[in-house]
This record gives C-alpha cells, sequence and structure tokens, in this order.
C-alpha cells in the first residue's frame, strides 16, 4: 500500500481544519487485509444539512426548570437561525474544500484519487447502499458532514463559542464494497474535549 494512504485521515482533518452528535462506527483500517490501494474514487460531498449554535450551560442564571429550558430552546433557535443566515449569505462551501484539498494533497503524493460529483450512497432498508456504483478504482470514499456550528460549554451563559465540524468518512473496496475502515472525525470543539 503506498505510504500516502497513512495520511488520509490526517489529510482529512486538515482540510477541515482549514475551513473551518451522532458518529458513525469505527472501524479500523487492517493494512494486511485490504490489498493495496493506488487508485480512490471520492464520492459526492455536500454540504451539511444540520446546523447547531447551543450553550451547553443551558442558562443557568434564568432559573432551569421548564422556564429557563424553553428560553435556552428560543434562544438557541434564533443563534443557529442566525449562523444559517450568514453561513447562505456567505456562500460557504466546505464541501468543495474539502474535496479540492483532499484531490490536491492525495494526487500530490501519489495516490490517484477521482471525484465523483454524480455518485452518492443511496438509502436502502435503513441503511447506506452502494452497489449501483460502478468503478475500476481500487477503493471508494464516501465522505458526508454532520453538524456544523458552534458550541460554547461553559457553565456560565456568557461562555465563549467555539466553532465545530463533524465528518464521517467511510472507505470501500470497490468490487465487494466491503467496508474497509469507518471513522467519525471533529474540529474544533469536539476535537479538544477528545
Amino acid at each position: 500500500m503506498p505510504p500516502c494512504f497513512n495520511r488520509l485521515a490526517l489529510l482529512i482533518i486538515t482540510a477541515l481544519l482549514l475551513v473551518g452528535c451522532a458518529s458513525t462506527p469505527s472501524i479500523s483500517l487492517e493494512k494486511d487485509k485490504t490489498g493495496p490501494i493506488a487508485t480512490v474514487a471520492l464520492l459526492r460531498v455536500t454540504e451539511s444539512q444540520q446546523f447547531i449554535v447551543r450553550n451547553l450551560s443551558k442558562l443557568p442564571v434564568l432559573g432551569g426548570g421548564a422556564i429557563g429550558g424553553t428560553i435556552a430552546g428560543v434562544v438557541e433557535a434564533k443563534r443557529t437561525e442566525t449562523f444559517v443566515d450568514e453561513y447562505n449569505r456567505r456562500s460557504v462551501q466546505l464541501s468543495a474544500s474539502l474535496v479540492g484539498n483532499l484531490q490536491r494533497e492525495l494526487n500530490s503524493s501519489g495516490m490517484q484519487i477521482s471525484y465523483f460529483p454524480d455518485e452518492f450512497a443511496k438509502l436502502k432498508d435503513g441503511a447506506d447502499d452502494y452497489s449501483h456504483i460502478k468503478t475500476d478504482k481500487d477503493a471508494i470514499l464516501s465522505i458526508w458532514f454532520g453538524p456544523v456550528g458552534y458550541i460554547a460549554k461553559g457553565a456560565i451563559a456568557d461562555a465563549p463559542y467555539e466553532p465545530w465540524v463533524v465528518v464521517h468518512v467511510r472507505l470501500l473496496q470497490s468490487k465487494t464494497m466491503q467496508v474497509l475502515s469507518q471513522t467519525t472525525y471533529t474540529a474544533g470543539y469536539k476535537a479538544k474535549q477528545a
């Protein structure tokens, strides 16, 4: 296996940090069982549809309880709406940055990565299905965004907000569609917690 493949996880995190929950079960890549991977088909990466601006303190200065929780929920909803409006107004393209960085870095290190913008997993029986994807590449790389936003973790209502990005990554063997590796990456808030 080319040594550049070992850098895949690092490059994904780097790409996320350059641009700024539920997680998938983690499956570690077993290099001795995967065979050589020199070419990869990167499937369409779309923008997140989950936006969050949350203060984990739940506004304790309001006394907690149902009233405090309701007020905190309204405040969080308004902050999230403001964030989404600004995100859209500025035409943020996290997916384009991620795809561009992955292609540039992996191609320059010897791995051939091709972007397939019209191909993606389809839902079948409640699970992602890749059986319709036909490629001569060694592996298929499926990446999708989880939540994007800001989190304030402090115990006080005015705790500073930190950016938060969640990305799920799945690598499959293209002939058998066997999952070779699967990981959830976080950048920003959760990355500091890990």
